[in-house]
């Protein structure tokens, strides 16, 4: 089981704060999370994964891009937009 925190818009559309999820790479994560929640798509998530100006933390260390990432059960993905203000 993987699980997924939301923050910011991710979470106003998931309607959730974290969710669990099967998957063996971070692709099938951001698959399965457009399913179960498709009011993240297309702001959040696209067909081909994050949309522009979000990222993937894992376990709160290094961000994947790559959908093929291999995750391991009980990893943590963080969703969180690359735009910050000040």
């Amino acid at each position: 089981m993987i699980h997924v925190e939301f923050y910011d818009l991710a979470r106003a559309r998931a309607g959730v704060d974290r969710a669990d999820v099967e998957g063996a790479t971070l692709g099938d994560v951001l698959t399965a999370l457009a399913q179960r929640y498709p009011a993240l798509v297309p702001d959040v998530l696209t067909p081909s994964g994050l949309a522009p100006h979000w990222r993937a933390s894992l376990d709160g260390g290094k961000f994947l891009t790559d959908p093929l990432t291999p995750l391991r059960d009980g990893d943590v993905i963080v969703l969180l937009t690359a735009l910050a203000g000040g």
